[in-house]
Parts: structure tokens; C-alpha cells; sequence
């Protein structure tokens, strides 16, 4: 199937509170049937899990929380959660439908929380998942922690060229969120956020790829190019939907479905911090090519043209 990949064989616990039984057992207990996610989509960030997210609550059969990224596995969640109720409190008390609202308040009003209460957001008699791709800069210990709770779920991962995702996300954090031009923004901010640990964390997809294939077996990975999504989202769509187990059908969908972004690079941005991602990924980027090929050949040859 074109843009697709099943992988090949080649924790901390984070700022939630400890249950007193992992005190002495590390391994939390096992979940009861039907209440943990069945797929999670782990990223790669800036590769159309926004997207992803708002086609999935439209499925009838699909049910995903009414916001992204719960990520009660990252050792930020707690973090993110406090910011999560800054931007969706309404929707919980105020304004939210009753099944949304019930859901935000057992999400935001628990202080402490464990792995039962993770499970027990995931409702029964749907196949349910999370998107949450921060959780592709997880380390051993939380994708450990993660796969002990749902050792069933199927994983998605979506690759983009590493140089685009860093130079994306670096755009979204130094011009979108803080609304500035890019011509307000020194390249020394942009170079700085390129090199930061996040960034390079969410960009190292090979070192991403052998921790959770070191947990989840082959069956359970997939791996697709954003390439794919770009040029064909209803394919892109069917294929997540037949491998998470529920039936595609455009009418699900709408407008939704065809709604993406551009995909190429963002010409205005300064080329001294293109070349520098450039420089910063050359060697991810050919290590990619050499396990994938396809889509990831065309990375490496953009990479040199930048380059030259």
C-alpha cells in the first residue's frame, strides 16, 4: 500500500501522583476490558494530528476525548492539563453540552490522579484512542509505563521531513502563538528554538521509532508519510480507519477530510535558519531514506539542494 509502512524489528512516571500500590510494584495494574484507548496517535507534532483529531470525533463508531492531546504519560501532563483548563473551562462549566461537560469536569477537577482515572476516561461500546504527539519524545521508561496500560493499543506515526516539522513548529511557536511577523523575529530566536531539546526531541523520529518497536510489536505500528496525507487525505484517512478496525466512509467526514495545509517549506523564512535545520537533520534525514526510501528519499535530496 503506497505510504505506508508496518514497522520492521530493528518511567520516569512523570508529574502524576503515585498510587500507593506502584510503590512497591512499578507495573501498574492491569486494565479492565473495554477502558483504555484502543489506537493512540503518538506524532510526529505538525504532520495533521489537529486534523486527524477533528475527522476522528466525526466518525460514529470512533470516540476520542473532545480535546487533543491528554497526555497523562508525558511528565509535563500536569502542566499541560492547567493550561488545557485556561483554554476549555466554559466548556466544562459553562457552556459545554452535558456528555462534553461531564467529561472536562472528571478531566480537570481530580487533583490527583492515577492510572484507573486514565482508563476510565475511555468510554465503553466504541473503539476510542488518543492523539497526543507529544508523545513521540517520551522516554524508555514512559512508553514502558504507557504500554503496561494498554499493551493492546495500535500506535500511528506520521513522518514529515524533519527539516519542514522543526522549521513548522519553530514558525508556530515564535510567530503564531506570540503574533508576530517572521520579519519581527530574529533568526537567532528561531535558530535557538530549532536547537531546543523539545524540538530536537520530537525531530529524532529513528530514535523514536526503535523505543516504541522495542514494546509494541509490528502488527500494532504504523507508520505514514504527511507527503501521503497532503497529496491524498481520503486515502491517508481509509488507511488509519482500517487499521485502527472501523469502516471508512466519506460521508462520515464532509469537508473535514479535505481540509489540510500546505506542505512544502515556508520560502519566507530567513535561509540562514533553513540551512541550519538543513545541517541539523542532514544526517536523521539520511538515515530515514536508508530505512524507508520512498517519501524519505525526497527529503534527503531537498536537504542537499538546501545545502549546495
Amino acid at each position: 500500500m503506497p505510504g505506508v509502512h508496518l514497522m520492521k524489528p530493528f518511567g520516569r512516571l512523570g508529574a502524576t501522583a503515585v498510587p500507593p500500590w506502584e510503590a512497591t510494584n512499578p507495573m501498574p495494574r492491569r486494565p479492565r476490558a473495554g477502558s483504555v484507548p484502543n489506537f493512540i496517535y503518538i506524532g510526529a507534532p505538525r504532520t495533521g494530528s489537529t486534523w486527524l483529531h477533528l475527522n476522528l470525533q466525526r466518525h460514529p463508531d470512533v470516540w476520542v476525548p473532545p480535546c487533543k492531546n491528554i497526555t497523562y504519560f508525558h511528565p509535563r501532563f500536569q502542566i499541560y492539563r492547567v493550561q488545557k483548563f485556561r483554554r476549555h473551562w466554559k466548556e466544562a462549566f459553562v457552556d459545554g453540552d452535558p456528555a462534553t461537560s461531564d467529561w472536562y469536569r472528571r478531566f480537570f477537577t481530580r487533583p490527583f490522579v492515577d492510572d484507573r482515572w486514565y482508563q476510565d476516561l475511555f468510554p465503553r461500546g466504541k473503539t476510542t484512542g488518543e492523539v497526543a504527539e507529544a508523545y513521540c519524545a517520551l522516554e524508555r521508561d514512559e512508553v514502558r509505563r504507557l504500554h503496561a496500560t494498554a499493551p493492546d493499543a495500535r500506535i500511528i506515526y506520521v513522518l514529515r521531513n524533519p527539516v519542514e516539522r522543526a522549521l513548522s513548529q519553530a514558525k508556530l511557536g515564535m510567530v503564531v502563538r506570540k503574533h508576530r511577523r517572521i520579519d519581527e523575529v530574529p533568526a537567532d530566536e528561531f535558530l535557538r528554538h530549532i536547537d531546543s531539546p523539545g524540538s530536537r526531541a520530537r525531530t529524532r523520529y529513528s530514535r523514536t521509532l526503535d523505543l516504541w518497536s522495542a514494546f509494541f510489536p509490528c502488527k500494532q505500528l504504523l507508520i505514514l508519510f504527511y507527503e501521503d496525507l497532503a497529496k491524498d487525505p481520503r486515502d491517508h484517512l481509509r488507511t488509519i480507519c482500517r487499521f485502527i478496525g472501523v469502516d471508512f466512509n466519506e460521508r462520515y467526514f464532509g469537508e473535514t477530510m479535505t481540509a489540510m495545509a500546505k506542505k512544502s517549506i515556508d520560502g519566507s523564512l530567513p535561509e540562514v535558519v533553513v540551512r541550519h535545520a538543513a545541517r541539523q537533520y542532514r544526517e536523521e534525514v539520511a538515515e530515514l531514506a536508508a530505512r524507508f526510501g520512498g517519501p524519505a528519499r525526497q527529503w534527503q535530496r531537498s536537504v542537499e539542494e538546501i545545502l549546495r
